[in-house]
């Protein structure tokens, strides 16, 4: 099952600390934005592909292969967009 949220980051500092959040966690997590999808578990990846999202206040889609994962990502609270501003 495929478990996911959508995120927005406003500075590399949010990436840095999202990555070492994500690099702690036992299963595999991807990021899209529009058509592209990388591991969210490397710095450079993650990087390369909000770079323009994050220029723009865009959302990007995480997406966790491991419940687990997902709740204790839900649970810090970090980086979640309100539904109510999803773009």
């Amino acid at each position: 099952m495929n478990y996911q949220t959508k995120i927005r980051f406003t500075s590399v500092d949010d990436i840095q600390e999202f990555v070492k959040i994500t690099r702690n966690m036992s299963g595999d997590i991807d990021m899209t934005h529009g058509h592209d999808t990388v591991d969210a578990k490397s710095f450079l990846g993650v990087l390369s592909l909000v770079g323009s999202a994050m220029q723009k206040s865009n959302s990007v889609l995480l997406s966790f292969s491991d419940e687990d994962d997902y709740n204790t990502f839900l649970q810090q609270g970090r980086f979640l967009v309100p539904v109510s501003s999803v773009s």
